[in-house]
């Protein structure tokens, strides 16, 4: 089961580039350099497995901001004080149905309280359950130029709304999210900074709407670039939080 023969192998590259990314990612994001250096690398097949899809149970995680998904994609929602605004939507309108509805329940909500949307990026995980969602309860969908493209000519697909842009920022109840088109991942991915709290203390929050590496080159060093800038764009606005989609 370990297949660890790579064509051309370059061992002191490999042994000189991973003990780098092991020093950088450190402690804190120790499990995403196993994941994505060792174990998706030498072991695709168990990396594959643990996204499989599967119950988490819904919780607050900060002040009005709550997890809403399961175990392979991640739906989340902040309670703004006039309706939620929901980042992505499942893979499909089963999973929007039976899994981010219940959730929303759960935690004292309805899908009526669903005043929008925000899709991070043009893969159906994360816009799969948008359509029904809409169909349901109306909200106003914010997506990027670029993502729109694709989604568009999607079957079921979210019907076109509102396009978010590079620096839009969005105000919904007490709520402030900053939007920044992070490609890479995808064309049209979007990442946001906003405010969350915990226990009346605030944070920063940033949401990195693209995360898992591409394939082509040239889209690798698009995201590499999506996420230097966004490095930076977090230590400027003190962002002391990540929050994500898997």
């Amino acid at each position: 089961f370990n297949i660890t023969t790579f064509p051309n192998e370059q061992k002191d590259n490999v042994t000189k580039w991973l003990a780098e990314a092991r020093t950088t990612a450190g402690v804190d994001l120790y499990a995403h350099f196993a994941h994505r250096c060792i174990l998706s690398q030498v072991y695709p097949e168990l990396s594959s497995a643990a996204q499989t899809p599967g119950f988490v149970t819904p919780r607050e995680v900060f002040s009005r901001c709550y997890f809403i998904g399961q175990s392979a994609v991640s739906a989340w929602a902040y309670d703004t004080g006039d309706g939620l605004v929901i980042f992505d939507s499942l893979n499909n309108a089963e999973e929007a149905e039976q899994i981010l509805i219940p959730n929303l329940e759960a935690l004292g909500f309805v899908g009526t309280d669903i005043k929008h949307i925000v899709i991070t990026h043009e893969h159906f995980g994360h816009y799969g359950g948008a359509r029904w969602i809409q169909d349901n309860f109306h909200p106003a969908t914010y997506v990027s130029a670029a993502a729109w493209e694709s989604l568009v000519k999607v079957e079921n697909g979210p019907l076109k709304d509102k396009t978010v842009a590079e620096g839009n920022v969005l105000t919904l109840g007490n709520a402030t999210f900053k939007f920044y088109e992070t490609p890479g991942h995808t064309p049209g991915t979007i990442s946001t900074i906003f405010s969350v709290y915990d226990n009346g203390i605030e944070h920063k929050a940033g949401f990195f709407g693209g995360l898992g590496v591409p394939s082509e080159a040239a889209a690798k060093m698009q995201q590499i670039a999506s996420l230097t800038r966004f490095a930076d764009l977090g230590l400027k606005a003190g962002v002391d939080t990540l929050i994500a989609h898997h």
